[in-house]
């Protein structure tokens, strides 16, 4: 069941994670380690609406690729996660920073999240990329951008260092990565931001 927008909201597909697809290495947990996990309450952990395939939601189901990492860690280690969803990204870093959030995911490692708490080793490399006009040519470089309007979606991370760093380029902030794209489309902004993986994700779901 789709949504006018196109979005996915209800689906009869088998969704369970497939850990297998997982290269991990068995490990013990000390007998320290067991005890605090047997204490510690359940996790509550961020789950965005929209960041496909990384992390997204269907019918309030918890669903990408970090989210099966996560529960993989949780089955290794007996962690018990809870999921919250239903909130935009900044809402839902708003609540990580009132302690309502036990933990954010995914992020990337940016001083501004090294501010906010202890950062995980990175488990998925998602090199940025740029979504432009069919006869608008290639961008290959940030530098490219100067003079340019960029649209990226609302809170994310990346927005305090391009603002620092490229002050010459006007960055426009958009409620979702789907507005991204339609900022582009409309002619709002000369070109988009986000994961290479989420782009071509929201391209094929939305613009093929």
């Amino acid at each position: 069941m789709y949504q006018a927008t196109g979005e996915v909201i209800a689906t009869n597909n088998q969704q369970g994670s497939d850990h297998t697809a997982f290269e991990y290495i068995n490990f013990s947990l000390t007998e320290k380690e067991r005890t605090i996990i047997h204490n510690s309450p359940t996790l509550q952990i961020s789950n965005s609406k929209d960041w496909s395939p990384i992390d997204f939601a269907i019918s309030g189901q918890p669903r990408g690729y970090s989210v099966d990492k996560l529960n993989l860690i949780a089955q290794m280690t007996g962690l018990e996660l809870e999921f919250v969803n239903g909130f935009s990204w900044p809402e839902l870093v708003g609540k990580y920073k009132n302690n309502e959030l036990d933990g954010l995911q995914a992020v990337y490692n940016t001083q501004e999240n090294k501010g906010m708490g202890i950062l995980s080793i990175p488990f998925l490399e998602l090199p940025y990329a740029t979504v432009t006009q069919s006869d608008t040519p290639a961008i290959s470089h940030i530098d490219q951008l100067k003079g340019k309007t960029l649209a990226i979606a609302q809170g994310w991370s990346i927005i305090a260092p391009l603002k620092k760093q490229y002050p010459e380029i006007n960055l426009i902030e958009v409620d979702t990565l789907r507005d991204v794209f339609m900022a582009v489309k409309n002619g709002q902004a000369d070109a988009g931001i986000d994961s290479h993986l989420s782009l071509l994700q929201t391209q094929s779901q939305f613009f093929y």
